[in-house]
This record gives structure tokens, sequence and C-alpha cells, in this order.
């Protein structure tokens, strides 16, 4: 018999190796192995079928497989599949697709007791609320569910219901959240009603607590998964439902090779095990409306929030109003009366400022140049420690005393971040407890979830980055103010609008959860802006009929797929004659004028250079009827591509 065997190295095919006698009762696909690779002879391997060895196979000198490997975890059936899914479907080496989808992780043993029961409190349903469980709970089969519900419509209640539902038929259920900062209350809040039955996967456990929670859901003693991203990959063993929480978030796609989106990934899996895929938010993208208006969604709306509890008065400041924003102040009197008042009656504010460090931008006065990292071509980032950062690259180095490109000493600092409207709060409010929550503060979830229980319990005011915009509960918390919103809108990418209106409504739902009303404060210098006046007026639908008119005259998702081809090197040239050969062979693949494909021709990307590599970018169009055959065409080109690194994006969510 003969062995398909993925080999833990960066190769892109899988190698056929012939199983010894000895072994024939101890290997199937899935099994761990060592085989001998090139002129090393014990490399660690898995393997993916056994088949009889074909006529002109019989003949070759295969060698055999050397042992089996007690060093990593065998793939059960539903992992080989996915795997092979996900090689194919990403265009990546079969070691890579095992490393994301499985990992190469230790096997575990269990010996821990079954998992206790949770808390039988149950909270009063709404009607809206008690008609989604219903209507989900009757469905049967693959079906993509949006439940799109106004924020604070106790849509963690439904998974909640649903996850103890599945529990008590012996199912399990796969719940992702878009960020790590989310785990911490997800866990706590399912934990205490479902039991000790649950475990989180995310990027901050160690590799043996990973490995621990890994063996703990594939001895069954786990049935409900919570965590970002990656969390999708779990193995649950009879896996009921798949819920994706905040489903509208960029977080759920991969920036990095393997650039997958836990979406799909979702979709596969779901339509594998032919059980529902749960879609929840306020915002959905503009993909998932339409799609679940189509004939293959479900489509299930809450308009109300819990305990009839109203929506926050929404107030939008314009910034070029001298009276509310005199000498180019940074957080305008309406804003400020409203945190004054808050902090008066014991009440907490919450300020989004969507831009790390303290201030943006610094340029020369004389010869008017930005001072850009020379790795990526981009302003540096002026922090409050008087050191200049690349948040792309992650370069640093202090303020210089003159201008880089002129050599004069004119130097100035402008824009607006999160540490500038920091050291203003704190000078018009010296006697408030005032927390910061961005990347440069807390970067694990436990510093997270600190600052965090730290605001609950103490805090008055949390100025944060958008880790501050989605989930949290926090029924305290009565104003909320929104300061660089423009910065939204000014970002060359098709879903700005989209990302504006979703980054507008999603931080207003933190205010007024609990007894007392909220409001919220969009700061802006465009308040006739669509997308700020259809967020402001909770108008999804006339939002929606706007930009699906656009994105269809325009040939953009969810009428097309977008595939975005980055080729990347340290030199221009070579890099821009990769891209035209790359397109020309696609061109010709596909043949004259093919049906169902644009393919734009090559250009250099909107971030033209990043860490010293430049790059070309190839934007194609894909109707979904053309994908398979374009997939098939671009794969066979980029194996003729040297010298220069491709990377290959389907439906990325932004083209930068």
């Amino acid at each position: 018999m003969i062995a398909s065997v993925l080999v833990f190295r960066g190769v892109e095919s899988l190698y056929s190796y012939r199983i010894p006698n000895e072994l024939a009762d101890h290997i199937r696909p899935g099994t761990p192995v060592t085989v001998p690779f090139g002129a090393v002879q014990n490399v660690k391997g898995i393997v993916l079928g056994i088949a009889e060895p074909e006529s002109d196979i019989k003949m070759l000198p295969l060698k055999p497989i050397s042992g089996i490997c007690d060093q990593v975890a065998p793939l059960s059936n539903e992992q080989i599949d996915l795997l092979n899914w996900f090689r194919n479907y990403y265009l990546c080496s079969p070691y890579k697709a095992l490393q994301t989808v499985a990992g190469t992780h230790l096997p575990r043993n269990v010996t821990e007791p079954p998992a206790s029961g949770g808390n039988d409190a149950q909270f009063d349903l709404t009607k809206e609320q008690q008609d989604a469980v219903d209507k989900i709970q009757s469905l049967t089969g693959f079906l993509e569910v949006l439940i799109h519900g106004v924020t604070a419509s106790g849509k963690t209640e439904l998974y909640i219901r649903l996850a103890q539902n599945l529990q008590a038929q012996g199912k399990g259920i796969v719940i992702l959240v878009p960020e790590i900062a989310l785990t911490p209350q997800f866990s706590r809040i399912f934990q205490h009603r479902v039991g000790s039955a649950v475990a989180v996967l995310h990027s901050g456990l160690t590799p043996k607590q990973r490995a621990e929670a890994q063996a703990r859901i594939s001895a069954g003693i786990v049935s409900v998964v919570i965590g970002p991203r990656s969390a999708i990959f779990s193995p649950v063993r009879n896996l009921g439902m798949i819920i994706v929480d905040e489903c509208h978030e960029s977080a759920y796609k991969q920036d990095q090779h393997p650039r997958y989106s836990a979406l799909s990934v979702a979709e596969y899996r779901a339509r594998y095990h032919n059980i529902p895929l749960v879609l929840g938010s306020a915002t959905p993208s503009i993909e998932q409306y339409y799609h679940a208006h189509g004939p293959h969604g479900t489509y299930i709306r809450l308009k109300t929030r819990v305990a009839g509890r109203p929506m926050p008065e929404m107030e939008i400041s314009d910034m070029r109003d001298s009276a509310h924003f005199p000498d180019d102040s940074i957080v305008g009197i309406p804003l400020l009366r409203a945190i004054r008042t808050a902090l008066t009656r014991g009440e907490k504010s919450m300020i989004l400022v969507n831009r790390r460090g303290y201030a943006p931008t610094v340029g020369c006065k004389k010869c008017k140049n930005p001072v850009a990292c020379p790795q990526c071509e981009l302003p540096y980032t002026y922090h409050q420690d008087r050191v200049l950062r690349c948040h792309r690259c992650f370069t640093h180095f202090p303020l210089p005393k003159i201008c880089p490109s002129c050599g004069k000493g004119t130097l100035e600092i402008s824009g607006v971040a999160i540490q500038k409207v920091e050291l203003a709060l704190r000078k018009l409010f010296p006697s408030a407890a005032i927390l910061r929550l961005d990347r440069d503060t807390a970067t694990t979830a436990r510093q997270i979830e600190t600052i965090l229980d730290e605001f609950r319990t103490a805090g008055d005011i949390l100025i944060g980055t958008q880790m501050i915009a989605k989930g949290h509960d926090i029924p305290e918390v009565t104003v909320v103010g929104m300061v660089g919103t423009d910065s939204a809108l000014g970002i060359p990418d098709f879903r700005a609008s989209e990302r504006c209106f979703q980054l507008i409504t999603q931080v207003s739902g933190r205010a007024g959860r609990g007894e007392k009303p909220g409001i919220v404060f969009i700061q802006t210098t465009k308040p006739t802006h669509y997308a700020v006046q259809a967020a402001c007026s909770s108008d999804y639908e006339g939002f929606y009929k706007n930009e699906v008119q656009f994105r269809k005259q325009l040939r953009y998702p969810p009428f097309v797929h977008l595939v975005n081809i980055i080729l990347s090197g340290k030199h221009r040239p070579k890099v821009h004659e990769a891209a035209i050969a790359l397109h020309r062979r696609i061109s010709t693949r596909l043949g004259i004028d093919p049906a169902g494909v644009i393919l734009m021709p090559p250009q250099p990307a909107p971030v033209e250079m990043i860490r010293g590599h430049y790059r070309w970018s190839l934007l194609s169009k894909v109707l979904p009827a053309a994908l398979s055959e374009f997939r098939t065409a671009l794969a066979a080109s980029i194996e003729e591509v040297e010298r220069v690194k491709v990377i290959v994006d389907f439906d990325p969510q932004g083209l930068l």
C-alpha cells in the first residue's frame, strides 16, 4: 500500500511512501509518521491518504515510512478534508495549511472529570428574542442565518440559549468573537450559564495551554468553544452549530499568509456537518445583508433593546463650528459638557479615537515633506515619549531636531491621535479616573481585561481605539464620544463609508445599556455625509440602498469576488516586470475576453513599499460561476513566477 504524506517542510506537493508490512496495521489517514526526505532520515509528516499503487507507480523505488511519530497529534477525517480544502482554496503549501488548520502540537492525555453544569437561572426573553430562538431551532441542515439586531438587543442571550439547547442534545458549538479583548467577557458569561464545558482558544495562550485546551475539546469534555479567528478550527465533537458574533468585523480575515477568512472556513465546516451557521451583528456587511435576503439565507431582525431601553440620543458635532470648537480644540464643548455632567452623577464616559500615538503626522514647514519611514514610505506616527514609530514595520527613533529632507529645523506635529486626547482630558478633568485602552497600553487578553475591569469598578472615562467599540456591556456608561471620525472616511478603499457607518453604530451602542439613557457625540467635518447621517438615525436599510447601488455600478462585492494579487520584492523593476508577466500568463490561460472575469492591469499598490519591499498589485473581479476556473489559471501562472514573492488575497477586506 502507498501512503500520501504531508511532509513538515514548505514544499508544494504531497509525497508517496511505501507502507512497510510491520506498520500496515498501525497506519491510517491522519497518522503522524516519520519519513526519509532528501538527505534527512527522520522528517515528521502526516498520512493524508492510503491507496493501492497505480500501474505507473508500481515500478518506482518508493522509500518506506520510517515509523510512527508520537510527538504530533493525529488528524481526524474531518481535519484531513478541511486541510485539503484549505490548501486548494487559499493556494498555500500543505504544511502551511496543516499549521493553520490543526497546528503541530503534542498529543496530550486528559484525565479531568466530566464537565459540570452551569447556572440554571434564565432571563425572560423578549418576544423578538423568543421568536428568533424558536426559528433557529426549527431549522434543519445547512443554512446561513443572519441575526440583525440593534446594539443591546440581547444577541448574547440568544447564543447562550442556543448553546444550552445543543448541550442538552449532546452536541457542540463554536462561537467566534472578533478580538481577544472580548473573550474574557464571553467566557465568563458562558461558564456561569453553561458550566465548565467551555474552552477559550486564542493566540494569547501558551503552546501548553493551547494543547491542553485542544485535548479537552478532542476528548469531548468541552462542548462550547469561544475565541477569535483561529478558534474556527477547533475539533469540537458532534458539532451542531457555528455562531459568528460581530460578523461584519474585518478581524475575521487574516492579514498574513495564508490570508484566510474565518467566515469562509465557518461556512465550509457548517456545510460539511450540514448544520446552521449563525451570524450576528448590529451592522452586518453589505455582502452579509445581501446574501441573507437571497434564496439560501435566513434573516432575523431584532429592532428593540432589551427591557424596552431606548436607543441613545445621537448628536453630530460639526468641527467647523467655532462656537463648539474654539481655537482648534480637540474635544468639542458639547461633549465636554456631557462628560462633566456624567462625572457629577457618578456615570461613566467612553471616548473613541481611532488613531494610536500622539499625532499622525510630523512634517516640515519649509519643504512640506512629512517625516516618513524609509522602509514603508509612510508618515511616522509621533508618540508622547518623543519617539517616531512606524505602525507597519515597527521601526522607531527619537524625534529629529531638523527635517531629514531639507535639513532645516522647521518640523511641526499635526493631527489628532489618542495620546493627545488623553492629555487634553486629563488637564480638563484632573480629578477623574481616566484610563486608556489601545495596543500601546495592552497587548494580551489579560492586560485588556485588567483595564476594562478597572474601568467597570473605579473608572470615570475610558479612552480607546476600536478595541472599545464592540461587545462591551458596561451599564454605567451614559456618554460616548467619537473623535476623529473623518479618518475613517479618508481611506482610499471602497469599504470606507461602510466602515465609518459600522464604527459609529457600534461605538454608540456602548451608551445607555443600563437603566439610564445614553447620549452620543460624533465629531466630524463631514456632517452631511450619508454614512454619518444614516448611522446617527439608525437607518441601516437607507445606508444599504445607497451603498449597494454604488457597488453594483462599479462591480464590487457582493456582486463579484475580489482577488487581490500582490507581488513583492526589493528591486522595483523586477517586481514590475513580474507583475506584467503574471498578468499576461493569467490572461493567456483565461483566453480573450473571459466570461465572468475582469482582470485589471497591474499597478503599484496603494501602499507601494512595506519593510523595504516594493509592491505591485493585480486586482481581479470574478463572478462566482467563474471563480473555480480563475483559481486554476492563477495557480498555474503563479508557479512560473521567479525571484518575486506572490501574495494571493481572496475576498480581501482592504486593498491597501
